[in-house]
């Protein structure tokens, strides 16, 4: 969601999302809540929140993460 977001030039909804206690529920182009047993201490929820806020400061970065073209797959 984030590096969609920050793609389309929505740093602002995307530093309101960083604020929300359970970030990693959030789904879909709405961004409708679909779950409530989050834990707040997960790994992941930690891990979204420094990406997330390092690809705000440093929008350059999402050439890191994802990549316009495709990779040739190897067959064994």
């Amino acid at each position: 969601m984030k590096i969609k977001g920050i793609k389309r030039g929505q740093t602002i909804e995307l530093i309101k999302a960083i604020d929300i206690p359970f970030p990693e529920y959030y789904d879909g182009r709405n961004g409708r809540l679909i779950g409530k047993k989050a834990r707040r201490q997960q790994t992941w929820s930690v891990a979204a929140l420094l990406t997330a806020h390092e690809l705000l400061v440093n929008p350059q970065r999402l050439d890191w993460l994802c990549s316009d073209e495709l990779e040739p797959i190897a067959s064994c």
